[in-house]
């Protein structure tokens, strides 16, 4: 899930429509769809969140992190999680498998380190990269 955070007004942007509804039973506010999608107050958002793996949606992080660009304002925040290994950068077909044994149909994921993170971050500057817990993020700022 994609997590975008307004002053006082978060929500996430999520496809999967089991977990759209698991968030809002959470009581959290998820928008059904997808990132690509239009979304409330593109351009004015002031942070966005991709976390756990899901800077890897669709298989082309240079096509995510523009579409992130596009959706905050002139210095909004975007928080990447890395793969651990800096130099990562592959991209292979995926499918999830449920406990019943069913299969979703093949889509792209990728999965990258810090140095394709950065080579994709066009308009954008980065502002720190930290650990925590053998987890590795990026604090990039919209130009």
């Amino acid at each position: 899930m994609i997590r975008a955070a307004a002053h006082l007004d978060p929500s996430g942007v999520e496809a999967d429509p089991i977990a759209v509804r698991r968030s809002r039973a959470l009581g959290l506010a998820v928008i059904a769809g997808s990132v690509f999608d239009p979304l409330p107050r593109e351009g004015g958002w002031g942070s966005a969140l991709l976390l756990d793996g899901n800077v890897g949606i669709g298989g082309d992080v240079p096509a995510l992190l523009a579409r992130c660009a596009e959706l905050l304002r002139r210095g909004g925040l975007l928080v990447v999680e890395t793969d651990p290994d800096p130099r990562r950068d592959e991209t292979a077909e995926c499918r999830v498998r449920a406990s019943d044994g069913s299969e979703s149909a093949p889509f792209p994921w990728s999965r990258v380190g810090l140095t394709a993170v950065l080579r994709a971050a066009h308009g954008f500057a980065l502002e720190r990269v930290w650990e925590l817990d053998g987890r590795w993020f990026v604090r990039l700022r919209a130009l």
